[in-house]
């Protein structure tokens, strides 16, 4: 959750067992809560400096319709199980290891996509932040993506690198 009040001061990650505490120092002291408080521009611990260049966005593929003949991909087709379908909440969002890549499967309005585990900007895991089915936020600095394309929106200056995913009698594969 993000919070802005007067002063132009954000607040990032917000509980709602934070707002008594806001409500007390912010709204009626005047003071801001400077452990809560959010400032763009000011690198993370894990900051990663990397070269700013214009990156391609692979075309998101379209998960197919599952082939009732065959529970799993045939062996070296390239097709990696990642989990269960049920095991990603619906709506949301895990992140899981597969063949040393992390991959974060969201889940948006019955569909699934795959996507790079950790934001571009920095290396924060997207799977901390949040989606409302249609813009991922990674809450470190607030850089956004299209939950559907992994494409940036807003300040980020680069977009999610996608996986191809698939979903076959009840699990998810991906292609890395």
């Amino acid at each position: 959750m993000i919070v802005v009040y007067p002063d132009d001061v954000w607040y990032a990650g917000v509980k709602e067992s934070d707002l008594d505490e806001i409500l007390t120092s912010h709204i009626v002291g005047g003071r801001p809560v400077e452990r809560l408080r959010y400032n763009p521009g000011v690198p993370g611990p894990n900051k990663i400096d990397l070269p700013k260049k214009e990156v391609a966005h692979a075309p998101v593929a379209e998960p197919p319709v599952a082939q009732p003949a065959s529970p799993a991909p045939a062996a070296g087709s390239g097709w990696k199980r990642v989990c269960r379908a049920d095991e990603v909440p619906a709506d949301g969002m895990k992140q899981f290891p597969v063949d040393g890549t992390s991959v974060l499967i969201v889940s948006a309005r019955g569909e699934f996509r795959a996507y790079q585990a950790m934001c571009p900007h920095e290396a924060v895991p997207l799977e901390q932040g949040i989606h409302d089915c249609a813009v991922l936020t990674c809450l470190e600095h607030m850089w956004q993506f299209d939950v559907l394309t992994g494409a940036p929106m807003g300040d980020a200056e680069r977009g999610l690198t996608s996986y191809p995913l698939k979903q076959e009698a009840g699990d998810l594969f991906v292609q890395v």
